[in-house]
């Protein structure tokens, strides 16, 4: 049973399919736009995140030697009482030294303290730049987000207008070739499915040979005159594309 000329109908079918196709890859590629985005959202977060950690374990640490220094002064405070109390030279020699010794663990403590001090300074310095950091890059992500958006409701919008006249184009072909058609669409991912077939001919019009549109591979004259008769789907023996006189 002849195709007729139900294969006249495959190249507009496959220019809606094709543009089908071009608005789900943009929007595929709409969505990956967002992908850096975010992970540098949560980049931000978790730098400020460990931080912020940081800080409370310094802050922590600082506290614990201030403690530490009351207790120094609180013992500095009993040995000079002490010290007047005493009464032979061997055991004022002796207490001198030791609150000599205290006063200098309470001066190294004091040093350690003030750098503690500092490296929070610094720490909430840093602190400050990366919730900027932070804000810029929730900003731009939100930013992006409301572009893309807009940019999908419009794709969304042309999808629907292409699906609704898809309908008639799939009519317009037979269920046959349709068949073969959707089968190939499967295995081509640019919704390219048709192959132009490509006539060479001479000076004087005689017909010196005949190749496939989109891979050049050539076609026999007994292939081409298959093609011709529109009695079956040609399908390129290289690129496994349907063969379409023009």
């Amino acid at each position: 049973m002849p195709l007729g000329n139900k294969l006249a109908g495959l190249p507009a079918l496959q220019s809606i399919d094709r543009q089908i196709n071009e608005l789900e890859a943009e929007c595929r590629a709409l969505d990956a736009r967002l992908v850096p985005l975010e992970n540098e959202v949560k980049k931000t977060q978790t730098e400020l995140t460990e931080l912020e950690g940081r800080r409370k374990e310094a802050r922590k640490n600082l506290g614990m030697r201030e403690l530490a220094l009351k207790e120094k002064e609180a013992r500095l405070l009993k040995l000079d009482q002490q010290l007047l109390t005493l009464k032979t030279n061997k055991e004022y020699a002796t207490m001198q030294t030791e609150i000599g010794s205290a006063k200098a663990d309470k001066s190294a403590l004091e040093d350690e303290i003030l750098n503690s001090m500092s490296a929070l300074d610094e720490t909430d310095r840093i602190i400050g730049l990366q919730k900027e950091k932070a804000a810029r890059a929730e900003k731009g992500l939100a930013a992006a987000r409301i572009e893309i958006e807009a940019g999908k409701g419009r794709i969304t919008e042309l999808l629907a207008r292409l699906t609704k006249e898809r309908e008639p184009a799939l009519d317009a072909v037979d269920s046959r070739v349709l068949e073969i058609y959707e089968r190939l669409s499967k295995r081509h991912a640019d919704a390219q499915v048709l192959a132009c077939v490509k006539i060479d001919t001479g000076a004087a019009g005689k017909l010196e040979g005949a190749s496939c549109g989109e891979c050049g591979v050539s076609i026999t004259t007994q292939e081409l005159s298959r093609c011709m008769q529109d009695k079956e789907v040609m399908l390129c023996k290289n690129c496994s594309r349907i063969l379409l006189l023009q």
